[in-house]
């Protein structure tokens, strides 16, 4: 009986590292979450999901095994508990996560002073969305590349074919005029730069999903914007007098640095935390 037991228990825990391996990519596909941009404590969120959900399971699985080796009794119910834990746990951490971040796009929203005027009924009841529009598009095999600008920012971009269960989606990653142009020009770059961005390469370089709200300019007397993740309304960002910003080529967003703009209409903003202050005329800038 024992013997038995035994090979029930060893046999369920091999089972059940499917299950973590499960939570893992899991945690790996929750960095969909900052798609629609994480401000301020969402930020918090999404990594309390990509990193919460897979160390709750291997934590769990690990304090099953150690207490089925310690059992002097029955243990086959050990990884069947553990699972159960793991579902459980792993819902609560998601739900948290989610929390976290709808909480931080509430803050960042109503934390930004509104400026002018109110808008009429019409327009906010028909906001607009954003809409990316085909220009391009290259295929070799089951291989694809899109090309294309967003209607309203007039942003380049390039955007793949993503499968997920079963069924597929398009993710947009901004690109810059100069890349942009190269593309159209040398098709096979084009889609290899797809390729590199379905492997997960270019995360950081996602633009938000096609039917968000377009994301309203920033403007001279707006306050409360320090910290906030902001999202480039053209793909040749300027400070104010014209300069070309010193910016990574289609970058879609950057974070502010400054609580509002300068009296020139400059805006202090970083591409990556710890990276050196660039300014960005204001109108450039929208928050989500």
């Amino acid at each position: 009986m024992r013997a038995f037991d035994t090979f029930v228990t060893i046999s369920l825990f091999v089972l059940l590292i499917a299950a973590v391996l499960f939570a893992v990519y899991l945690g790996g596909m929750s960095t969909m979450l900052s798609d629609s941009g994480a401000p301020g404590i969402a930020v918090g969120g999404v990594f309390l999901a990509i990193f919460g959900v897979p160390v709750t399971a291997v934590t769990v699985y690990v304090a099953a095994v150690l207490l089925a080796w310690q059992s002097d009794g029955l243990t086959f119910y050990y990884p069947i508990a553990a699972f159960g834990v793991m579902v459980v746990a792993a819902a609560l951490v998601m739900a948290v996560s989610v929390g976290i971040i709808a909480a931080g796009q509430r803050i960042h929203r109503s934390n930004a002073s509104t400026g002018p005027a109110e808008e009429s009924p019409a327009t906010t009841s028909e906001p607009k969305v954003l809409t990316y529009d085909r220009s391009h598009f290259f295929q070799e095999g089951h291989r694809d590349a899109e090309l294309g600008i967003e209607r309203h920012t007039g942003r380049r971009y390039l955007a793949v074919t993503m499968p997920q269960r079963g069924q597929e989606f398009r993710e947009y990653f901004g690109l810059d005029k100069q890349t942009y142009e190269a593309f159209v020009a040398e098709p096979q770059d084009a889609i290899f730069f797809a390729d590199k961005c379905r492997s997960g390469t270019y995360v950081t370089d996602r633009m938000p999903w096609a039917g968000s709200t377009v994301p309203e300019p920033l403007h001279a007397g707006q306050t409360g914007l320090a910290r906030k993740r902001a999202i480039l309304l053209t793909d040749f960002p300027t400070d104010a007098a014209g300069v070309a910003a010193d910016l990574p080529p289609g970058i879609p967003y950057v974070v502010i640095v400054d609580d509002g703009a300068d009296p020139a209409g400059n805006v202090g903003v970083h591409a990556h935390s710890g990276e050196p202050r660039i300014l960005i005329a204001a109108h450039q800038l929208g928050l989500g």
